[in-house]
């Protein structure tokens, strides 16, 4: 099965944040996704990504990709790419959104969102644990900058790892820029 929660969008609203006392087992085959769930991204080159790392505003250009843990990826134009925030040791915000293009449609990628993980005992993790930032889109030949990365924080007494923990930023569309990883 898949475990998530609901999107955000200007605000944060949302995430996932469990608290189990024993033993906590992901199998193989299971997954707690939050791609793509964090900040939205601007639908106009106009406009930052939403979030503190949102991506810079493109004007007529393509767009640059939100931050979180990484720095976003410059747009075309040299319109900056989302600032880090957040904390390096413990962080627990979502990813921020990408800035749209200068073209109608060409959105910038959603931010990852956020997983926060709290085992009392062990946390047998085989499964996959993902919170990547969404690819910004291309519209009539602009692009929309990707999303950050999200927040995967694990605080278990023990960890039995042999799945996949994932919080990238998203890819920059027709010379947009990446989102920063989370």
């Amino acid at each position: 099965g898949v475990l998530t929660h609901a999107a955000n969008s200007s605000q944060r609203a949302n995430l996932l944040n469990l608290n189990v006392t024993g033993n906590l087992s992901l199998p193989a085959g299971a997954a707690i996704m939050a791609d793509g769930l964090g900040y939205g991204g601007s639908a106009d080159g106009r406009q930052p990504g939403f979030g503190a790392g949102g991506g810079g505003s493109a004007g007529s250009h393509s767009g640059s990709g939100g931050g979180h843990g990484g720095r976003g990826g410059n747009g075309d134009n040299g319109s900056l790419g989302g600032a880090i925030y957040d904390s390096a040791i413990s962080p627990l915000d979502i990813g921020s959104g990408g800035s749209g293009g200068g073209q109608s449609n060409s959105n910038g990628g959603r931010g990852g969102g956020a997983v926060i993980l709290q085992v009392g005992d062990t946390l047998t993790a085989g499964g996959l644990i993902s919170a990547n930032g969404s690819s910004g889109v291309t519209a009539n030949g602009a692009g929309g900058g990707g999303g950050a990365g999200g927040t995967i924080n694990i605080s278990a007494a023990n960890l039995v790892a042999s799945g996949v923990l994932r919080a990238n930023g998203g890819s920059g569309s027709s010379n947009g820029g990446a989102g920063g990883g989370g």
